[in-house]
C-alpha cells in the first residue's frame, strides 16, 4: 500500500542516534587510550634518562678512581709504540 502524508521515522531516528553515540563513544575511548600510552612513554623515557645518567655518573667515578690508583698514561703508551713502528 502506497501511504500518503508523514512516515513515523522515530524508531530509525533514535536508531541512527543509538549507533551514532556508540561510534563517538568508540572514538573517544581510542583517543583517551592514546594519551594514556603517550604518557606512560615519556615516564618510561624519563626512567631510561635517569638510568643513563647513573650508568654515566658511575662509569666517571669508576674512572677517577682506577686513575688516583695510577693506571698507566695510555698517551705515552701510545707514542712509545708509534716511535718503535717507525
Amino acid at each position: 500500500m502506497l501511504q500518503t502524508g508523514k512516515r513515523n521515522n522515530k524508531g530509525i531516528l533514535l536508531l541512527e542516534v543509538l549507533v551514532s553515540a556508540t561510534i563517538l563513544s568508540v572514538c573517544f575511548v581510542f583517543i583517551i587510550s592514546s594519551f594514556t600510552r603517550s604518557i606512560r612513554a615519556i615516564g618510561l623515557s624519563g626512567d631510561y634518562f635517569r638510568a643513563g645518567l647513573i650508568l654515566e655518573q658511575g662509569l666517571y667515578e669508576a674512572l677517577d678512581c682506577e686513575l688516583k690508583q695510577g693506571l698507566p698514561d695510555f698517551d705515552k703508551i701510545y707514542e712509545e709504540k708509534s716511535s718503535h713502528s717507525n
